[in-house]
């Protein structure tokens, strides 16, 4: 099983590790992405919200329902449900992201 990039490797295809978990946590889900320079992906919706995130120094453009949003340094974008997503970055990119519902903001449901 491969393991993440290091921060000096360049990738040539974007790397994604994700992790089911289950128990009193209640995260359905959560992984990291590292894109490599100009890659772009296919818009895409969810049934459930999305937390992205990125703490490194790499640019990451986010296309959210037809308006552009840049992640640089420490950006974190919080997605609604059935909400058009694109990703691209210009620059080899680390990003995080997590699958939020119900349970997970209130697990008395």
């Amino acid at each position: 099983m491969k393991t993440t990039p290091s921060p000096n490797e360049t990738i040539t295809q974007p790397f994604r590790q994700q992790h089911t978990l289950t128990g009193s946590l209640n995260l359905d889900m959560l992984g990291s992405h590292v894109s490599p320079p100009g890659w772009q992906g296919s818009s895409h919706l969810h049934d459930f919200w999305e937390l992205i995130g990125q703490f490194s120094s790499d640019t990451y453009t986010l296309l959210i329902d037809g308006a552009t949003y840049t992640l640089s340094g420490q950006s974190v974008f919080l997605i609604p449900p059935a909400t058009a997503t694109k990703f691209s970055t210009p620059t080899q990119a680390n990003v995080f992201y997590t699958k939020i519902t119900s349970a997970f903001l209130c697990p008395c449901l």
